[in-house]
Formats: structure tokens, C-alpha cells, sequence
């Protein structure tokens, strides 16, 4: 079984060696991942590709999940994962305080939302910008955000994401 793992170019890496394990270090300004390697695994670098190339005899069934956690490991390390959410309609209000947005969209009451680990900004009065480095924690703030208010296909109104295409329905038609 072999797998590889691209390297940002503003990635560095090691290899260290102690006892019966290795272990790969990769690092940037101001944060690294260790990751611990058995010591029947042989480590290959590829200069073009800017990337290691971990090669085994097991075989296991999880090579997907591995390669997966991998990249988006390192990718977290020099970039975020990002969303934008727009809401259209009238009297809907977005607050932000130190700790938390407040939602006012025409309901008897305010809905909060607090994060950790994340950044969200109020780019303009009708769109959110959260970017996080872990993208289930993106996803689940922003599937939170929607839910307050979900876009409605009569009127069009309502939170989506900023590039969701929304079709408007028509209504009833009366008989005359």
C-alpha cells in the first residue's frame, strides 16, 4: 500500500527516528503537526511533486480516511476553509458583540450564536464571512446560521449560502 502527501511550498518538513518509531514534523511559521509513524513504513520524498510517499505491506482499509486527515491537516496549517452567508428580506437585523452575533429576523425573539476556534466577520449588512482551519467546524456554524432562517421559495427571503442558486415558486392562482 502506498499513499502520498502533498506538501504546501510554505511547508517545511523532518524526519526524526527514535527507538522503533519515526516521525514526520511539518511545520511553518507558527505552527507544526508531529505525526508518528510505525518504523515498518518507508518514508520517500518526491521533488517535483513536493511530496512524501508512505509505503507499507499491510494493507489496510482505511487508506481514503488517512489521506483525507492528511491533507486537510496541512492545508489547515496555512490556509482556512471559509463561507459566506447572505440573507435578504426586510427588518432583518445581524448584531455583533465580542462573543456573539444576534439575529433579528421578525420573531418574538433574539437567536444567538457563539463560536470557538473561529473567526466570523459582517462583510456588509446582509452577508457573514466565517473561516475557520477545521472545515466541519465552517460547515456546522454555518448550517446553524441557516437553520435560524431558512430561505423561503415564495418570497426569496431568508439566509442561504452566497453562492446557492434559489428558484422562486409561484404561488396559488386564483380562479376568475
Amino acid at each position: 500500500m502506498t499513499f502520498s502527501i502533498p506538501i504546501d511550498k510554505k511547508l517545511n518538513f523532518t524526519i526524526h527516528k527514535k527507538k522503533n518509531k519515526k516521525f514526520i514534523i511539518i511545520f511553518s511559521k507558527n505552527y507544526f503537526l508531529k505525526y508518528c509513524i510505525n518504523i515498518g513504513i518507508t518514508i520517500y520524498y518526491n521533488k517535483s511533486c513536493r511530496s512524501l510517499i508512505l509505503k507499507t505491506i499491510l494493507f489496510t482499509k482505511y487508506t481514503d480516511e488517512l489521506r483525507d486527515m492528511f491533507n486537510t491537516n496541512n492545508y489547515s496549517l496555512v490556509n482556512y476553509y471559509t463561507k459566506k452567508i447572505k440573507f435578504t428580506g426586510k427588518s432583518y437585523k445581524i448584531k455583533k458583540s465580542s462573543n456573539y452575533f444576534s439575529f433579528e429576523f421578525n420573531k418574538s425573539h433574539l437567536e444567538i450564536i457563539l463560536w470557538k476556534n473561529s473567526f466570523i466577520k459582517k462583510l456588509k449588512k446582509a452577508k457573514i464571512l466565517i473561516s475557520s482551519a477545521n472545515p466541519t467546524i465552517t460547515n456546522f456554524i454555518s448550517s446553524k446560521i441557516i437553520n435560524i432562517r431558512p430561505i423561503n421559495p415564495f418570497t426569496k427571503r431568508g439566509l442561504r449560502n452566497s453562492r446557492g442558486i434559489v428558484f422562486k415558486k409561484i404561488g396559488k392562482k386564483s380562479s376568475s
